[in-house]
């Protein structure tokens, strides 16, 4: 019985997944928040590097790295570098 309960509740997941996928299906993916700045995504991979040094992050689409090089007003290569 546990086992049918269980499946339930994934399919009650996937059923909520698949509604907020429809609901953002025009969001904009190289919308940045404006509010999180260049320093805030440097803090947050420099403790995950301190947290987990063996880890090797590909954190940022290329529409995440355009939209700050916009919003910090620097070219893609300064983003990169940072």
């Amino acid at each position: 019985m546990a086992k049918a309960t269980r499946c339930r509740t994934t399919s009650a997941r996937a059923r909520e997944a698949r509604r907020r996928s429809r609901r953002d299906a025009d969001h904009d993916p190289r919308r940045v928040n404006p509010e999180l700045r260049i320093e805030w995504f440097e803090e947050l991979f420099a403790r995950v590097r301190v947290e987990y040094p063996d880890v090797d992050l590909h954190s940022l689409s290329v529409s995440e790295i355009v939209g700050l090089s916009t919003i910090e007003n620097l070219p893609v290569r300064d983003v990169l570098n940072a």
